[in-house]
């Protein structure tokens, strides 16, 4: 019961320092904001239930991401965004990513810190608070399903592709869906 009462209020107060930094200043806090996740993508993601039940499939043992690996992931995004971002490590990044044992450990808060990168804080158990999960990683997978892709390579291309295909304005929307999230997150936190 405490713990539950805690994560309430917690998320509360997450809430509405999040709420108050995004109203202060909305066009520089979308400016400064970076977001970064991980999804699976399949080789082959069925579009109807039939399809679903013809798929077979035996799950490769692959890498696990740990706290090493996403350490290197933020130093590789802190590259992409010197070279791509002009000025935006110099203005400031605010890094918002959910909370993942491997996302909050000591090696890659440590590396999110030397890369210059502000963590916001993000609740528990609040996957409606990150934007690859509410609205990046479901319309990449909606425009990919149905496609069989023979290789990791394919996979990559086919992402890439889409990810480099979206405008400054499809992003911007999804970023800005956050201030309604976060109301919404607050209200719901404090009826319960």
């Amino acid at each position: 019961m405490r713990g539950r009462l805690y994560a309430r209020v917690y998320t509360v107060h997450v809430s509405q320092e999040l709420l108050e930094r995004y109203r202060h200043d909305p066009a520089k806090f979308i400016s400064q904001l970076v977001t970064q996740d991980e999804t699976w993508i399949h080789y082959f993601d069925p579009e109807s239930r039939q399809q679903s039940v013809q798929w077979k499939h035996d799950l490769e043992q692959g890498k696990t991401i740990t706290g090493d690996y996403y350490a290197s992931l933020l130093v590789k995004l802190r590259d992409a965004i010197k070279d791509k971002g002009r000025g935006k490590l110099r203005n400031g990044v605010l890094l918002l990513h959910d909370n993942a044992p491997s996302h909050s450990s000591r090696v890659a808060v440590a590396s999110a810190k030397q890369c210059g990168f502000e963590l916001l804080l993000h609740p528990s158990y609040s996957p409606d608070l990150a934007p690859s999960d509410f609205y990046l990683f479901p319309k990449l997978k909606e425009n990919i399903r149905g496609q069989v892709f023979g290789s990791d390579d394919d996979v990559m291309t086919a992402v890439d592709t889409w990810l480099h295909d979206q405008d400054r304005v499809f992003y911007e929307h999804g970023l800005k869906q956050l201030e309604k999230r976060w109301q919404n997150d607050l209200m719901f936190t404090l009826i319960m």
